[in-house]
């Protein structure tokens, strides 16, 4: 099977080193084309604006294509240039004092992260990309597993735990979809208090965005069309808080309500991830074989960040 992961942005000073033949295959397969431009992306640093700057996590050392630039203009969502994130179960990380392989049923990830924080009380920020899962990502319901496994895009994490949000692929009952969870939103009121998402109340606010229909899904369990996401997040602990979520320019998403849980984290601050981040990857081993959780790919381009609307659009580039 194959996998690609796709981004976009500035292309800053890039180190290059041989491509998997495997991503390669993947990225010819996608680009349907024998001599696709593909490069590994090894910068440390990826400065997107004059205010966001992202850098690969410590775990993410892959110098094959795991993070691939892809230049073809005909498959690309914008511009010429877009990423392909590719993160294997078989290349988990273990570090002093943590293991992925062992995390959350098993995590691989090949992601970056901002080192600073992206939001905290009071912001008000558009997030704007287009994504396509690739290869290995659109499975149903593991067998007789209650945990799905997952391919997280993109998040707001929470360092002690608990995150803003996470939006990714991961089936809805056994139907595969695009979701997004609010995991410290406060879903409802009890005498006159919030009650939250995390800690003590397990109910994360889970919102589906898209379901994938038989036909939409390919045989590398990816898909062909990209899907332009619009986040607008009115962060806050608040009455006035809300969160929405644009999917091919419709509002499909909306919560009117507070985004975070001040007893977890008083300034509700988070930093943002994106890439392609798989967890609970030994269940799908069990329901699926060990394939399945190899070479998991997810595209993604016009990447791009703003306190308004019109600041977002201005910040897309190639």
């Amino acid at each position: 099977m194959k996998k690609i992961l796709i981004l976009l942005l500035l292309v800053p000073c890039l180190g290059f080193s041989k491509i998997n033949p495997n991503i390669q295959e993947i990225v010819n397969t996608l680009t349907n084309n024998l001599e696709a431009d593909i490069k590994s992306l090894t910068v440390k640093e990826w400065k997107m604006d004059s205010r966001n700057s992202f850098w690969r996590s410590n775990k993410n050392n892959h110098k094959d294509g795991n993070f691939a630039l892809i230049k073809d203009k005909k498959t690309s969502y914008h511009g010429e240039n877009y990423y392909l994130f590719t993160s294997s179960y078989s290349q988990c990380k273990r570090t002093k004092g943590f293991n992925d392989c062992k995390h959350a049923d098993g995590v691989a990830r090949t992601e970056y992260y901002s080192k600073k924080s992206s939001l905290t009380n009071g912001d008000e920020v558009w997030i704007h990309m287009a994504v396509k899962p690739v290869n290995n990502i659109l499975y149903e319901k593991n067998l007789n597993k209650k945990k799905n496994s997952k391919n997280y895009f993109m998040q707001c994490y929470g360092k002690d735990g608990w995150n803003i949000f996470m939006i990714g692929f991961y089936p809805h009952h056994s139907i595969p979809s695009l979701q997004i969870n609010l995991q410290q939103a406060g879903l409802g009121k009890k005498n006159n208090e919030w009650i939250y998402g995390g800690e003590e109340n397990d109910k994360w606010k889970n919102f589906v965005l898209k379901l994938y229909k038989d036909e939409e899904i390919n045989q590398y369990y990816g898909s062909s069309e990209w899907i332009k996401i619009v986040i607008n997040i009115n962060h806050g602990s608040g009455d006035d808080a809300f969160f929405k979520v644009f999917i091919n320019d419709t509002l499909t998403a909306e919560f009117n309500a507070p985004t975070f849980n001040p007893k977890l984290r008083k300034n509700g601050s988070c930093y943002i991830k994106f890439g392609n981040v798989s967890t609970k990857s030994k269940n799908r081993i069990e329901a699926y074989g060990e394939e399945s959780a190899e070479l998991m790919s997810i595209a993604l381009d016009a990447i791009s960040f703003g306190s308004t609307e019109e600041e977002m659009l201005s910040n897309i580039k190639d």
